[in-house]
């Protein structure tokens, strides 16, 4: 998993590799106050991690290390009271990633931001449940500039009894078709893989679809949308 704050930070992270035409990358997006979110997904990060991170790695937006020694604001624009940092000390963090030793917290207003720009720069309606991206990325003509492609999204809401095991099972089996799609010569040097070379929507959309996802008939925007099948 590869937590960021905001939505240029993926884009920058993106143009930094600059070595690819088209690329497809995940983008987990899981509200930290969330119940359904912390129970069916975030329990896991550091499991998803560890099994992600040679095939492809889903950044996580509005999640921070700790950095209450910094002294970056951020624009208060949702309340007089609003964070006065990128990410207020909390006694507990949201999760660890064992890998880099690293706790992340939720920010709010960091993850408000972003839904924000989802939904202005990538036309991903957000439905308040946690979900999936996935997206297809052409770097610009000019280098400095993203375009987005082929866009899916997989909602995550769970409310059965079986909702741990199958969001848990459904990122086991995307990861199973990342591995195929990366080939061993791409992690063999022991490199995280945070995006998938190429065009791959279609081929995990394909191997997951029927067993674990249903399509969903009210498509927002032409981006296509599915849900976990119960």
């Amino acid at each position: 998993m590869n937590p960021v704050r905001t939505f240029d930070q993926i884009t920058q992270e993106i143009l930094n590799k600059n070595d690819f035409e088209t690329i497809t990358v995940g983008i987990l997006i899981a509200d930290g106050n969330q119940a359904s979110a912390k129970d069916y997904i975030i329990n896991y990060m550091d499991m998803f991690d560890r099994k992600s991170g040679k095939f492809i790695d889903f950044f996580v937006p509005g999640y921070c290390e700790d950095i209450f020694d910094n002294d970056v604001n951020i624009e208060r624009r949702y309340h007089p009271n609003a964070y006065g940092k990128w990410c207020c000390y909390r006694d507990i963090p949201i999760f660890n990633i064992r890998r880099n030793q690293t706790a992340y917290y939720f920010d709010k207003f960091l993850f408000d931001d972003f839904i924000i720009e989802m939904e202005e720069r990538m036309g991903i309606k957000y439905t308040y449940n946690p979900m999936l991206i996935l997206v297809e990325i052409n770097k610009g003509r000019d280098g400095e500039k993203i375009e987005f492609q082929d866009k899916v999204v997989i909602e995550l809401d769970e409310d059965s009894a079986r909702g741990v095991t199958r969001v848990g099972s459904l990122f086991d089996k995307i990861f199973e078709v990342a591995k195929k799609e990366v080939g061993l010569d791409r992690f063999r040097d022991n490199v995280r893989m945070y995006y998938i070379k190429g065009h791959a929507v279609k081929n995990i959309i394909n191997a997951i679809q029927g067993e674990w996802i249903e399509s969903i008939e009210d498509v927002i925007n032409n981006v296509k949308r599915f849900k976990i099948k119960r």
